[in-house]
């Protein structure tokens, strides 16, 4: 049985807020009475004797589905985590003795992960503590959480379940916003040089977030390949060339919230232009890579161990078997960077995908008509913007042409997809710009008569085509040509997904009237 703690921990970007907006909220967590903590605390420690006690135990080879690539392997909810992690480490223990440095996450957005951990365990340590005794060994762990700042939660290894679960309950939230993982492995690594060669040891740590201090990356793998630590990680899914993505909060009155976290990129840097797909009502943001966040899944590839994907969400469009062939490189940031100079068009997608978001916020496309001074003020706001953005897209083909020579070059299917894609998104982009600005300066010169008497302005909806000029009539070819080789070349992954929003979003526009909701 596994009961709520009794603590107070602070919300933080809960709802659909983005990461930079702020607020808190709280959590009660509902107090048990003093007789019912008993009862809990006297069937836990029972438990706790018997899975210990229990010599004559056969620990089950339970084949776990999974879909392994680089260092990532899929797996099914925290059960199915779990049961895999205890394979492997079964499976890899070559000592007599098991060690399990755990090590968890402290942000809000964790505290489910945590739940399912504390229920998932007992059967957990059965298994591996199984193994251990027919070696004539035991499994003993420890745990700490880390957040901005490191902390230990059991002071030393337990062979106790009861003890270590108790220790899982003074977990609190860490409203810092940091997340120093890598300052942690090194902590943890640190106080545990002791262990003697008669222990296998493994840190898993229990996060959904990438880390924030990926500079101590390299230090953290050199650390626990010196001390012969493997590292699991069981987290989530990086969302596809960006930084954000949303997963589900449950609240304890079943309330379902999104909380924005920050687990991705897949790859060392952002491979994919952020620029939104401008009238489009489905965005393209959400979807995921099919990979663990980077700097983590290194990590668990250098040292032996594996990222466990907690699959939570479904992309039918994305086929994760295909996606074996796009994998991402496993490099050292200076490797990387070393990687992406010796072809022009690699440094011009990275280029340009290293674009401030903010800097392609789509303009105004409703245009009040209270009055003819302010819709045609409104008119020569959209007409400003409009030109910057144009402005910027031609800096970034101007930086992918740079790189286009080397285009025929590339081999990794990984990279050929990426650019092209940012290619075509460009050009897309590029034309509706130009075409958005004709509708707005055709509206000044010729304004619109409303047809109901309800209308108060006009509205800019997308159309597949509209009227244009030969310059956009060629920009709107080359960008379909490129979009549809890239659905062609690369079905089933996330560069054609995108390529496909970008199609049946179109290239034209239209003016509606809009009348009061």
């Amino acid at each position: 049985m596994d009961m709520a703690p009794i603590f107070h921990v602070s919300f933080h970007n809960i709802e659909t807020c983005h990461p930079a907006q702020k607020g808190s909220r709280y959590l009660e967590v509902p107090i048990m009475n003093f007789r019912f903590r008993i009862l809990v605390a006297a069937i836990t420690i029972s438990v706790g004797i018997e899975l210990l006690a229990d010599e004559g135990i056969e620990t089950e080879n339970t084949e776990v589905p999974t879909n392994q690539k680089l260092g990532s392997v899929h797996v099914s909810g925290m059960k199915g985590a779990l049961d895999h992690l205890a394979n492997q480490l079964i499976s890899s223990s070559s000592q007599q003795n098991i060690t399990i440095l755990w090590l968890f996450d402290r942000s809000i957005s964790v505290v489910p992960l945590l739940a399912e951990t504390r229920r998932g365990l007992p059967r957990f340590n059965k298994k591996v503590a199984a193994t251990a005794r027919k070696k004539n060994g035991t499994l003993q762990m420890s745990a700490a959480a880390f957040g901005k700042e490191y902390n230990d939660l059991t002071n030393t290894h337990t062979t106790f379940l009861p003890t270590f679960l108790t220790a899982m309950r003074g977990i609190t939230n860490d409203s810092s916003g940091r997340e120093n993982v890598f300052q942690a492995i090194l902590e943890v690594v640190q106080r545990n040089r002791v262990l003697d060669e008669s222990h296998s040891v493994f840190l898993v740590i229990v996060t959904d977030e990438k880390g924030d201090d990926v500079d101590q990356l390299e230090a953290a793998i050199d650390a626990c390949r010196k001390s012969n630590v493997t590292v699991y990680i069981i987290g989530k899914e990086a969302p596809f060339g960006q930084e954000y993505r949303s997963v589900p909060f449950y609240y304890s009155d079943g309330h379902i919230a999104k909380v924005f976290v920050s687990c991705g990129p897949e790859s060392v840097q952002p491979e994919r232009v952020p620029w939104p797909i401008w009238g489009s009502k489905e965005s393209s943001s959400e979807i995921l890579s099919n990979y663990g966040p980077y700097a983590l899944v290194r990590l668990a590839e250098q040292t032996g161990g594996e990222f466990l994907i907690l699959d939570d969400i479904k992309d039918e469009a994305v086929s994760a078997e295909r996606l074996t062939i796009y994998k991402p490189e496993s490099f050292s940031q200076e490797q990387y960077q070393a990687f992406v100079a010796r072809n022009a068009a690699r440094q011009a997608l990275v280029d340009v995908a290293a674009t401030d978001p903010s800097r392609m916020k789509s303009s105004n496309l409703t245009f009040s008509h209270q009055s003819t001074k302010a819709f045609q003020n409104e008119l020569a706001g959209g007409l400003k913007y409009g030109a910057y953005l144009n402005q910027h897209s031609f800096q970034l083909l101007k930086k992918l042409r740079k790189g286009q020579a080397d285009r025929g070059t590339l081999q990794e299917a990984r990279w050929i997809a990426g650019y092209d894609l940012a290619l075509g998104q460009v050009l897309a982009a590029q034309a509706r710009l130009i075409l958005y600005g004709d509708m707005l300066i055709e509206m000044q010169q010729s304004p619109k008569e409303f047809t109901r008497k309800e209308s108060i302005g006009w509205a800019l909806v997308p159309i597949a085509k509209s009227e244009t000029a030969k310059p956009v009539e060629d920009i709107i070819a080359e960008a379909v040509q490129v979009l549809n080789s890239v659905i062609q070349q690369h079905p089933n992954t996330p560069w054609a997904e995108i390529a496909k929003r970008e199609l049946q979003r179109g290239f034209g526009w239209r003016w509606i009237e809009t009348q009061k909701k």
